[in-house]
């Protein structure tokens, strides 16, 4: 069983995969846990999981596609077969945390992706 989890952690429910997330929701593989505004903040972001072609058109509207794909470009394979072919992109994904530190992202940068990804219909 799979979730939509509301990226203000104020609620989820059940869906059959990524393309059924509605714009404000994030993808989980596991039953979330209801995370209200006081909550750890590595907990929402360990439920940040967002498919390939929002977070690829949030990347598009916040300027920065160019700048990641000129260093996916000169990346090792690997790098590069995750960035082509990966189906949803996790918030704490060591790929994710490599591509922000080359590209000198905050953590606050980064979440701003992953939840502008998730208001992507």
């Amino acid at each position: 069983m799979s979730f939509a989890v509301r990226v203000d952690g104020l609620g989820f429910r059940t869906v059959a995969g990524v393309d059924e997330l509605l714009p404000g929701e994030v993808f989980s593989q596991t039953q979330p846990q209801l995370i209200g505004m006081g909550d750890d903040l590595a907990q929402r972001r360990a439920l940040m999981v967002v498919d390939a072609w929002r977070i690829l058109r949030a990347l598009t509207v916040l300027g920065w596609r160019d700048d990641v794909e000129s260093l996916i470009a000169v990346s090792s394979q690997d790098v590069k077969d995750m960035y082509t072919r990966a189906p949803v992109f996790r918030r704490l994904s060591p790929f994710v945390e490599l591509v922000a530190s080359a590209m000198n992202k905050t953590d606050a940068d980064v979440d701003e992706l992953f939840e502008l990804a998730a208001t992507i219909e």
